[in-house]
């Protein structure tokens, strides 16, 4: 099975100080004890590392990078699904939901994955299911 990780999944698992922290690392480990094929995308990566370079500092995206992403497969938003997520955007309206949710909601329905590894309750407000 596949399982799309987002951006709250990542922070929260690196800042002991996040509320989910614990059940993050929780939820690691039986994802990847259970061979479950990680995605996200780029821009959940790029995401990720501008919040945990702004709040955190560069040691955190050091560990993003050399412990995180290895067990991730990442895909790139392209061109095409870039301007069909701004024009959701645009269209919804949506003040909470930024540009990275709507690009990972478009990628998980393309590639026809259910289920998502966040703490942000908009994937469930979209049909998807949400892990932990």
């Amino acid at each position: 099975m596949t399982v799309f990780v987002d951006t709250s999944a990542i922070f929260s698992s690196l800042d002991a100080d996040d509320k989910f922290h614990s059940q993050s690392l929780s939820a690691w480990q039986n994802l990847t004890g259970s061979g479950q094929v990680l995605i996200t995308s780029n821009y959940v990566v790029l995401e990720a590392i501008s919040i945990l370079h702004r709040r955190l500092g560069l040691e955190f995206v050091r560990k993003l990078n050399d412990l995180i992403t290895p067990l991730l497969s990442v895909e790139w938003i392209d061109e095409e699904l870039h301007r069909l997520a701004v024009s959701a955007m645009l269209h919804y309206s949506r003040s909470k939901v930024n540009l990275v949710d709507y690009s990972s909601f478009l990628l998980m329905w393309r590639l026809n994955i259910q289920e998502v590894f966040t703490f942000d309750k908009h994937f469930k407000d979209q049909g998807f299911d949400v892990i932990p």
